[in-house]
């Protein structure tokens, strides 16, 4: 019960500092303004869902579509970053379930990318997933 209470507000802390500093205005008007799929309406989708994530189900479908560019690209960063959106988007909703899925791709993929710095969010993501589990042995594990 500790370690959940220190690290569920520690996650949604991350979450908050990724929330981006552009309006919903801004970005919605950027979004519209910019139709191209490249890596600039790419990362629009992310602000905005970043924006929206704890508060619409209008993230899903940024996400989905960041998620589609980035895989269209072969933007591998794009590609994780994406499946952690929907690993906190999922999180957020309490669907646990698809979040460790998610989760455990974005796992994946930065280990694939060689990618130590990134391991951070989904190790830590895993374990308060499971803490909510009272998984705690497996909470240990990330």
């Amino acid at each position: 019960m500790k370690k959940s209470l220190i690290v569920t507000p520690l996650l949604i802390f991350v979450w908050f500092l990724q929330a981006q500093d552009m309006k919903p205005d801004s970005l919605e008007q950027a979004l519209s303004e910019h139709p191209q799929k490249d890596t600039t309406r790419y990362r629009l989708l992310i602000k905005a869902a970043g924006y929206y994530l704890s508060i619409s189900e209008k993230s899903k479908t940024y996400i989905d579509e960041a998620l589609q560019i980035a895989t269209d690209l072969d933007y591998k960063k794009g590609i994780v970053e994406s499946h952690y959106y929907l690993t906190q988007y999922y999180w957020y909703r309490r669907d646990l379930a698809s979040a460790v899925n998610h989760a455990l791709t974005t796992l994946q993929l930065y280990e694939s990318m060689n990618d130590s710095m990134g391991l951070f969010e989904p190790n830590l993501t895993l374990a308060g997933v499971y803490m909510s589990y009272d998984d705690f042995e497996k909470a240990e594990a990330y």
